[in-house]
């Protein structure tokens, strides 16, 4: 199966540095990732590898591969980044590029563009996601100039990058389209029916709460005075809900909670992801209830039930729409990577120049499981 991302083929250039990188608030806070990296050291001045002759930039896989890096590293908390995982993210990262060459080469072939007005819509959208994954304070301040400054690029260069991406998609619509891709009503059934944990639905728990923080002190007499301040404000607070003020107003005046500004709300939530004494509360409540102040080793907290939903399996009426997209998503990957499967497999098609095995060549077992990577139809060796 291809490995390209069936949503936006994974964004190369502009886009990969600003979705990547600045959602994981820029590679400079993750050294480790770049550091004595045997990956970027085989990577050769000039090209990584040649598509018909043409080149496959180097720095278009450096980024592309460090964005993919510290992607993982946000996605996987505290786990290592080893070298089998490097060597699969370098092999994966190639494979891409090597197929968005390959697909925008036969978009060149089959004249296929993208109108100036495809190109704004799709410039606002992007752009405004960019935006979003920026702090708060910078999202508010920044001019579009500013930001583009911060990512390194021009306006033009993001845009040209953009055009290219959407040339890729588009041939990538036209293969599936012209492979006849669908999912049949016994598909969708035999998938339901064969992955039946995905079809279980956790209990999940919609509350919003006012928090007030107890300040930890080694002192216990501190303490004590700590968690007396802090339920005399929950008390407060409480009555001020009584008295007629919305719980949204009160939480973003006077609670410590991380969903302040969003009126305490902390949105629906899986209850095995939640702090059990919250859910413990909210069982116990009707939607719209409040509960009494409730104590716990950070401080006091008021929860106010707005929905729970009981576990249960998910009817294939209700899952169908996205087992529907799933399979259709599958079955087109499928048809793009046999599409591309025979340039990516001819050797005179396709050269390249990454040099991970002389990089290699002092660790056997990471060699022999890169060999066996290379026979991998998807990719030659240089």
């Amino acid at each position: 199966m291809t490995d390209l991302d069936p949503r936006w083929i994974r964004r190369v250039g502009v886009f990969t540095i600003a979705l990547s990188l600045l959602a994981a608030t820029a590679i400079a806070q993750a050294p480790d990732l770049k550091r004595m990296d045997f990956v970027l050291r085989s990577v050769p001045n000039g090209p990584v590898a040649l598509v018909n002759d043409v080149p496959i930039e180097p720095d278009a896989f450096k980024d592309f591969y460090i964005g993919e890096l510290v992607h993982w590293d946000k996605a996987n908390p505290g786990k290592e980044v080893n070298d089998q995982l490097r060597i699969g993210i370098a092999l994966r990262v190639l494979r891409q590029l090597i197929q968005q060459a390959v697909l925008l080469q036969e978009a060149d072939v089959r004249g296929i563009t993208v109108s100036a007005n495809e190109l704004n819509e799709s410039w606002s959208t992007e752009f405004a996601k960019i935006k979003q994954s920026l702090p708060a304070a910078e999202r508010d301040t920044l001019t579009d100039a500013q930001v583009l400054k911060k990512l390194g690029a021009t306006r033009e260069e993001a845009l040209k990058d953009l055009q290219r991406v959407l040339r890729i998609a588009k041939m990538r619509d036209r293969i599936i389209k012209d492979a006849g891709v669908t999912v049949s009503d016994e598909q969708l059934t035999e998938w339901y029916a064969a992955n039946e944990q995905m079809s279980k639905r956790p209990e999940t728990v919609h509350v919003k709460q006012l928090f007030f923080k107890a300040e930890p002190n080694s002192s216990p007499a501190k303490k004590n005075e700590n968690e007396m301040e802090a339920q005399k404000r929950a008390d407060r607070a409480l009555l001020q809900i009584k008295s007629g003020q919305s719980f949204e107003k009160v939480a973003r005046d006077v609670s410590d909670g991380q969903f302040k500004k969003q009126g305490g709300d902390w949105g629906p939530r899986p209850a095995g992801q939640m702090p059990p004494f919250i859910v413990e509360a909210a069982r116990k409540l009707k939607p719209g209830e409040l509960s009494p102040l409730i104590k716990s080793q950070y401080g006091y907290h008021i929860v106010k039930l707005v929905a729970t939903t009981q576990a249960g399996k998910i009817p294939l009426k209700q899952a169908a729409p996205e087992i529907r997209r799933l399979l259709s998503r599958e079955k087109g990957n499928e048809a793009v990577y046999r599409y591309c499967a025979k340039t990516m497999a001819d050797p005179d098609a396709v050269r390249v120049y990454l040099d991970l095995e002389s990089q290699l060549r002092l660790r056997p077992e990471l060699l022999e499981m890169y060999r066996q990577e290379l026979k991998n139809p998807q990719i030659n060796g240089n």
